[in-house]
C-alpha cells in the first residue's frame, strides 16, 4: 500500500502540472520575446495516434539517480477529457520518487491546460521553496520545491508530446533534475 506522503507527493505533481501561472510582480516573462509558447500553441494533433502502453512503460528508467525501479505500469486513460497513454513508476525501497510519462499528443494546441508554465520565464521564491522554468536536455521544464513538505518536482515537455513529471520526497530538486536528465529523453521524443 502506498504511503500517504507518497500519495500527497504524486497529487502535488499533478497539481504542479495543471497549476495556473498568474501574472505577478515575480513573473519575469516578456511578451515581446519569442518563447516556447509560440511553438507550443501549434504543437500536437488532436487526431494523433497515441503510443502503445508497453512502449511507453519501456521508456521508464531502470534506475533514477541512486534509486532503483520499484514498480511500474501503463494504461490508456483520460486527462481533461482527452485520451492519453500514461506510464508510471516508483523508485527507491520506500517508493519516495514517482515518475509519470504521459503522451499528450491529442491535446493539439491546447497544451496550456497541462503545461501552463510553457513559454513563461519563472523564477519565484517563497521562503525556502521555489518555482522556476528552465530547460533539461533542451526541453522546457518546470522545477519546484516545497520546503514545508520536503517535496521536489520536475516537469519536462519532451518532443512536443510527452510530459515527464517526477516528484520526490527523498531528493532535492537539483538531484531530481539531474536524475530526469539521465533518462533517454531524445529517444522518448522520437516516439514509438
Amino acid at each position: 500500500m502506498k504511503s500517504p506522503r507518497l500519495v500527497m507527493a504524486f497529487l502535488a505533481v499533478l497539481l504542479c502540472c495543471t497549476w495556473s501561472c498568474s501574472d505577478s510582480a515575480n513573473d519575469t516573462s516578456n511578451a515581446t520575446e519569442p518563447t516556447a509558447t509560440t511553438a507550443g500553441n501549434e504543437m500536437g494533433n488532436p487526431n494523433a495516434v497515441l503510443v502503445g502502453e508497453k512502449w511507453l512503460r519501456g521508456q521508464l528508467a531502470n534506475q533514477l539517480g541512486s534509486q532503483k525501479l520499484n514498480q511500474s505500469g501503463a494504461s490508456k486513460t483520460l486527462l481533461s477529457g482527452l485520451e492519453v497513454t500514461k506510464a508510471q513508476a516508483t523508485y527507491g525501497e520506500e517508493k519516495t520518487t514517482i515518475v509519470a510519462i504521459t503522451d499528450i499528443a491529442k491535446f493539439g494546441s491546447n497544451l496550456a491546460g497541462v503545461t501552463p508554465w510553457l513559454g513563461k520565464d519563472l523564477n519565484l521564491t517563497e521562503g525556502a521553496g521555489f518555482q522556476r522554468t528552465s530547460y533539461i536536455e533542451n526541453y522546457p521544464s518546470l522545477e519546484t520545491y516545497n520546503a514545508a513538505k520536503e517535496l521536489a518536482t520536475v516537469s519536462v515537455l519532451v518532443g512536443n508530446r510527452f510530459l515527464v513529471a517526477a516528484t520526490s520526497t527523498s531528493m532535492r530538486t537539483t538531484q531530481l533534475r539531474d536524475a530526469v536528465a539521465t533518462m533517454e529523453l531524445d529517444d522518448l521524443a522520437k516516439g514509438e
